[in-house]
């Protein structure tokens, strides 16, 4: 039986077990693809990355990202994540590179900065996402209020219950406070009635009250059919 080295990482976070969890195998090469979902299956986290050689020489590596049940074109935790693992495991080296990673994705190419010191230590990390592309807004709120367990007098009045994308879709949902966000349980049955036939893959709720010091939203994500 074949060994591949992998990596759990907290993304988001700035303490242990917090934030989202990820799996990163650093060199998938050898994995057959047609493993890649069922291994992604008993991990169960929300995203498991496989890294393999760039099919552009001017790129660094080939990122695929799957969740439990469904690959997905490129997603913000898995990206900052596997850039960090690379890093850490020494794949790539931020101090020789100018900081700028070049990862491939289903969308294309996705620039990722990283900051690091002198030694080599790494601090912040971003990456550039696609211009976001707005769709089709969702008439009922009731309903999408419904959707996540919560009443229409829930709903931020002043936003629109719309898909957007930057790679993904998803239906955005505003919220009126903390409380809201807090209270919302995603209901598979309001989603099958409403949602399910659309190109958006979740539920996408955010308010405006923040929790944590220079944060201007406050989000959760219910990924319905992404496991």
């Amino acid at each position: 039986m074949s060994r591949h080295p992998y990596v759990t990482v907290d993304v988001f976070t700035d303490r242990p077990f917090g934030g989202n969890p990820l799996a990163v195998f650093p060199d998938a090469r050898g994995i057959p693809p047609e493993r890649y979902q069922s291994i992604a299956r008993e991990f169960n986290l929300s995203e498991t990355t496989f890294v393999l050689p760039a099919a552009d020489k001017s790129n660094h590596f080939h990122v695929r990202i799957f969740t439990p049940t469904a690959e997905l074109p490129t997603a913000g935790h898995p990206t900052v994540g596997t850039a960090f693992v690379l890093c850490r495991e020494g794949r790539f080296d931020a101090t020789a590179n100018g900081g700028q990673l070049r990862l491939e994705e289903g969308v294309g190419l996705v620039p990722v900065t990283i900051e690091a010191n002198g030694t080599g230590a790494i601090g912040q990390i971003t990456m550039q996402q696609q211009p976001p592309t707005f769709g089709e807004v969702f008439a009922d709120r009731a309903a999408a209020a419904a959707a996540l367990s919560l009443e229409e007098r829930d709903l931020l009045p002043e936003a629109p219950v719309q898909i957007v994308s930057c790679g993904v879709p998803f239906w955005y949902i505003g919220l009126r406070d903390r409380k809201a966000i807090a209270r919302a349980t995603a209901r598979r049955d309001v989603w099958d009635k409403h949602f399910a036939a659309s190109p958006a893959h979740a539920l996408f709720c955010f308010t405006m009250e923040t929790e944590q010091p220079g944060s201007h939203v406050h989000s959760r994500m219910f990924g319905v059919d992404l496991g």
